[in-house]
């Protein structure tokens, strides 16, 4: 495995107050090079355009239209506080379509459920590509496959809030997560992944299993459910959000990274615990390549945060 260091992408000063993103001819390079695949992550990213959400909208526009990825995955907490009350609820145009409106974005977005979504309407937010066909959350958990370089990849979508064990106990989620079946749901994710043909599996969720971030002294249900899974079946990455930072994380042969910095930012509390972490609004690109598979951070200025790569 490789390191490769961030380099600052140029930025143009517009006037006074303010400024315009250029990819940088590196950049430029990757997203020309047609035997590369793309894929945009952004999580916690619902605050109807505040808080960066609309300027880091901006800037993950500019670099869709040179890297056109095949789709964007969310890693949730889709709309704050308490996600959205219907399908025509004010939320999707003050914090989706409005915010994410450039020709560039309006390709398949694929949505895992927050903390923050399931304090609303999560059916809503299931029948809502009725009204909009790019958002696409067809149930609590599924997949998605694709195929890539000659091969194929798995996304396993799931549902972390039911194994997050400090919401049985919580008067705001315990309704939602007593109403789901954990159990099934990890039966599920171990038969999705030992049937699976494809040569990455790629699971997502909302909740990290390790964090450098705020919560890095909390329990961690999530990992206890879940870590033995992600082991026994070699998943590729482990991708999720809910600490508003962005981190690259490898405790055990997984690798984690999280991409949750879509809005309002927290600390980091032990960047001595990951591999890299910032407080940066920023997403994340998934790059598929002949040799390897890069994961890069990019943040609100374009500037390109961290590269790492994984050969194959």
């Amino acid at each position: 495995m490789k390191k490769i260091f961030p380099f600052a992408i140029a930025i143009i000063l517009l006037g006074c107050s303010s400024k315009k993103v250029q990819v940088s001819e590196a950049q430029k390079r990757m997203a020309s090079d047609t035997t590369k695949t793309h894929i945009f992550i952004i999580g916690d990213w619902g605050r109807e355009g505040k808080h960066g959400q609309k300027e880091t909208a901006e800037t993950m526009a500019l670099f869709a239209e040179k890297f056109n990825p095949e789709f964007i995955i969310s890693t949730g907490d889709n709309f704050y506080p308490t996600g959205v009350t219907s399908t025509k609820d004010s939320h999707w145009k003050k914090s989706f379509t409005d915010v994410y409106h450039q020709p560039s974005l309006q390709i398949d977005w694929y949505s895992v459920l927050g903390n923050h979504d399931v304090l609303g309407n999560v059916q809503a937010q299931i029948d809502y590509k009725k009204i909009n066909p790019i958002w696409n959350l067809p149930a609590h958990y599924f997949t998605k496959s694709m195929a890539v370089q000659g091969d194929s990849a798995l996304f396993v979508f799931i549902d972390t809030n039911p194994f997050e064990d400090s919401y049985y106990r919580s008067e705001s989620y315990s309704p939602y997560v007593n109403s789901q079946d954990s159990s099934a749901q990890k039966v599920w994710i171990d038969s999705v992944l030992t049937n699976s043909p494809h040569r990455w599996k790629f699971v997502v969720g909302h909740h990290p299993m390790y964090t450098a971030g705020v919560r890095t002294d909390n329990p961690n249900s999530v990992r206890r459910h879940l870590s033995g899974l992600m082991e026994k079946h070699k998943v590729t990455a482990y991708i999720a959000g809910h600490e508003h930072d962005i981190q690259h994380l490898k405790p055990g042969n997984i690798h984690h990274f999280v991409s949750g910095a879509g809005s309002a930012l927290r600390p980091i509390k032990a960047p001595e615990k990951a591999i890299f972490a910032e407080s940066v609004n920023a997403f994340l690109i998934l790059t598929f390549s002949t040799n390897e598979i890069i994961y890069t951070f990019i943040d609100v200025e374009g500037i390109e945060r961290y590269k790492f790569a994984v050969p194959l």
